[in-house]
């Protein structure tokens, strides 16, 4: 799998070229996330039930990086290619957002 492992610091200079996943529940996304995620849940992706292009430039991150490497070994067998991850919102001082 292709991928590379970014800081906090990192994500959050990103410009808009990169979508930042999320993929904690949807409970869990409403109650706090990073600015201008996008909550696509593990399930969701386990079960290739969601709708992300293969060329974007994907940040995924979630809690503790459990599920996010998940997600990233899922994605990366199904063709996508520009997959970065990101500490999980318990491993990083984000500003939260609802």
């Amino acid at each position: 799998m292709t991928m590379k492992e970014i800081s906090g610091d990192y994500l959050l200079r990103l410009d808009d070229s990169y979508k930042i996943i999320d993929v904690r529940t949807e409970e869990e996304f409403k109650n706090g996330h990073i600015k201008n995620a996008v909550n696509v849940p593990l399930d969701k992706i386990m079960d290739n039930n969601f709708d992300l292009d293969k060329n974007d430039k994907l940040v995924v991150h979630c809690r503790t990086n459990g599920r996010s490497k998940q997600a990233l070994a899922i994605l990366s067998d199904l063709g996508y290619k520009n997959l970065s991850l990101a500490p999980g919102v318990d491993l990083y001082p984000y500003d939260l957002v609802k």
